[in-house]
């Protein structure tokens, strides 16, 4: 129950009440009112002693107004003084290198010699004050002294200043800053005009402590209720429809539910905002799915990827929500369909592989996935979004290459593993990733050794790839997530997943023959360069590349290639053993004194010895 349906509700029920009735029921309130909370309750009920409210306003004014008047100028005065820099704070700095000497943090104690943040908290206090006696013009007056004013702090460093919520984080003041927010909220509700109301109090959003405020909140305060309600919430309502950013798309969700619980209300406010907040539409769809509404949640899903712009992430999470109703509704096409949606508004790895791997027909869907991938917007830099709802599709070169690479197209991604010049300075290049994938795609064995199981771990953190991500927009959602079945093993996923999608794509022996010679020169180059150089950090990476190729070798039929492989870099670098350990680690047999027992049951013959 909202805000508005509990008061409309409370007043409904209180109009039914006799006197006695009413005085039984604030006894039994009373009663269950928190000590630290009973001094307010009697001044509120002294407040509601006076009959007429205007009435009411005129004598607290006259009690009041000077009282007020003269603590304002006292903390004007103040503040004054703190913006010249007559009253102060003081701090001595140290580093904090409790989490590494590289990453160490610069701290600082604090003291507060001149009173300094007694000033805001009487500051603080008298602003509430000002808000329950009806003063909001000067209520706003001294909110935005205290906003405009910052605190010198003198130390063993470089002087700086803070302001009211910098001290508030730092603990120097006890405030409660959405408290605060919510009274000047309020204030500028009373004493600004009703066409006007809704752009000024938007306003405020754009200072950091109010932006998780929730407007809501302010009904509650004063002892006037707020005029022209009605009216102000679809002003506010259309204000937001048209202002993009995360804080008014949070803000118009909580306005719409505050008029409605109902979901139509928020899909009519969502086929008008879809352009500034599309999330409006994933709002109505998971009150749906909570509600077990699947024919109307895929229903609503269809309407928003018709809308919603192919270029937003978010219609990619519509589009996976809409294909697990459709899956339940066993409209089998329409969610086959809408995982080609999700893929074209965020084109990654785990969505390629959603579509080959559960879409019926994958043949059907090769031809538009890789239209979708020549056609992605590609940049290596994050873009830019005015909120995480209006995202955009972009990928990076190395995506496009997973991508391509993905889609068939292996000469391709072969030729970015030729032209990179040299064996070392990879960082950022396709080529890393490139060689793990001509590994796996040539591997013959069903299951991962040693050296090709540590490849598919790289492949993972390469293309991001995530169970439970790929679990959304398919049948096995509802098996793992909601009937509590343990998810598989992340590599196991995986490589069920690669291995499907290999088997679309029949190489020819040439194509075999090709890559295979590829992965041989470079992965030989790279070995020797890191060795040689001895890059020890990366001799760990070095072996894994050459037991990975033993193993895709053996797997093409030559015998005991992978440990000729190996013993081959070791006679060749025979004074690094850092290295040495690092080939043992991944699957050569140890020959070390004491250990060549490891090799009886080999023949050197087999070695070509």
């Amino acid at each position: 129950m909202n805000f508005k349906e509990f008061i409309e509700l409370a007043d409904q029920k209180t109009s039914l009440m006799d006197k006695e009735e009413l005085q039984i029921f604030i006894h039994s309130i009373a009663r269950k009112v928190y000590e630290g909370n009973r001094e307010d309750f009697i001044k509120f009920l002294e407040e509601a002693r006076i009959g007429d409210q205007a009435d009411g306003q005129l004598a607290a004014g006259k009690i009041e107004e000077q009282e007020i008047e003269d603590e304002f100028n006292r903390l004007k005065g103040l503040l004054d003084q703190v913006e010249e820099g007559e009253l102060y704070l003081q701090a001595e700095g140290y580093e904090d290198n409790s989490s590494g000497y590289w990453n160490g943090d610069l701290m600082w104690d604090y003291e507060d010699p001149h009173g300094v943040h007694q000033v805001y908290e009487d500051g603080c206090a008298l602003l509430r004050h000002c808000v329950n006696y009806g003063f909001y013009r000067k209520a706003m007056e001294l909110f935005d002294l205290m906003m405009d004013t910052e605190v010198t702090v003198e130390n063993n460093w470089d002087v700086f200043s803070l302001g009211i919520e910098e001290m508030v984080e730092e603990e120097i003041l006890s405030i409660d800053l959405e408290e605060l927010a919510l009274h000047v909220l309020y204030a500028t509700y009373h004493v600004t005009a009703p066409e006007k109301r809704a752009k000024e109090l938007y306003q405020y959003f754009s200072i950091s402590f109010f932006r998780n405020v929730r407007l809501e909140g302010m009904l509650g305060l004063g002892r006037e209720e707020l005029d022209r309600i009605s009216e102000f919430w679809e002003d506010w309502i259309s204000l937001l429809t048209d202002t993009s950013g995360d804080v008014a798309g949070r803000l118009l969700k909580e306005a719409v539910r505050y008029q409605s619980e109902e979901n139509d209300a928020m899909l009519n406010v969502a086929r008008r905002a879809y352009q500034s907040h599309p999330s409006l539409y994933m709002d109505v769809m998971k009150s749906l799915e909570a509600a077990r509404d699947n024919q109307r949640l895929m229903e609503v899903g269809l309407e928003a990827l018709g809308k919603v712009g192919k270029d937003y992430v978010i219609r990619s999470e519509i589009a996976l929500k809409a294909a697990e109703a459709a899956i339940r509704l066993g409209e089998e096409a329409c969610a086959e369909n809408c995982r080609l949606e999700a893929f074209r508004s965020c084109t990654t790895p785990v969505n390629y592989f959603r579509i080959m791997n559960e879409n019926g027909d994958p043949e059907k869907y090769k031809g538009p996935a890789q239209e979708i991938i020549l056609s992605v917007r590609r940049s290596d830099m994050p873009g830019y979004a005015m909120s995480k709802e209006l995202m955009e599709n972009q990928i990076s070169g190395n995506t496009v290459g997973i991508l391509r690479f993905l889609s068939g197209s292996f000469d391709y991604a072969a030729e970015q593993c030729r032209k990179v010049d040299g064996s070392l300075g990879w960082s950022g290049t396709f080529v890393k990733c490139g060689l793990d994938l001509f590994l796996l795609l040539l591997l013959k064995e069903k299951h991962l050794q040693q050296g090709c199981s540590r490849v598919a771990d790289d492949l993972i953190g390469y293309m991001r790839f995530e169970g439970y991500r790929y679990f959304q927009g398919t049948k096995y959602k509802e098996e793992h997530q909601e009937r509590g079945v343990a998810l598989p093993r992340e590599k196991d996923l995986f490589w069920k997943c690669f291995s499907h999608w290999k088997s679309l794509y029949a190489l020819s022996e040439d194509q075999v023959a090709e890559y295979l010679s590829i992965l041989e020169k470079r992965i030989d180059g790279r070995v020797r360069a890191i060795v040689a150089g001895q890059h020890r950090k990366e001799y760990e990476n070095a072996a894994m590349l050459v037991a990975a190729l033993g193993e895709v070798k053996e797997s093409l039929g030559e015998k005991f290639a992978k440990e000729k492989i190996l013993q081959k870099y070791r006679e060749e670098f025979p004074r690094h053993s850092s290295f040495h350990g690092a080939l043992r680690a991944n699957g050569m047999r140890d020959s070390r004194k004491g250990k060549r027992k490891n090799l009886e049951d080999i023949k050197l013959d087999d070695f070509g010895q």
